[in-house]
């Protein structure tokens, strides 16, 4: 990417990252599959010339911050393995436990 950016004046930041992935897979497959030197070269300059040709539109007031959100879930975090994990008990039951506990009954 940075030498597509460099050779064809164009920003970095401009040139998409999945575009450039996916270009590359392609023509990765024709350069090994060329038998000359010179052909590996020609494919690498086209290479070039698509990604600096693919641009990502212009975003005005564009953000990406560096941040995780956690989402609040009723459900309780699985960070045990699934042999070992024990659901804690739900409202319902912890109250008509408190409650027999309450009588005398458990």
């Amino acid at each position: 990417m940075v030498q597509a950016a460099r050779e064809h004046k164009v920003e970095l930041e401009q040139i998409s990252f999945k575009g450039t992935v996916d270009a590359f897979r392609e023509f990765s497959q024709a350069m090994v599959q060329a038998r000359s030197r010179r052909k590996r070269q020609t494919l690498w300059a086209k290479l070039l010339r698509t990604l600096a040709a693919d641009l990502l539109p212009q975003r005005p007031g564009r953000r990406a911050p560096r941040a995780v959100k956690l989402q609040k879930n009723k459900y309780p975090r699985l960070n045990k393995p699934r042999h070992r994990f024990r659901d804690p008990p739900k409202r319902n039951e912890r109250r008509k436990k408190a409650r027999l506990r309450k009588l005398g009954l458990k």
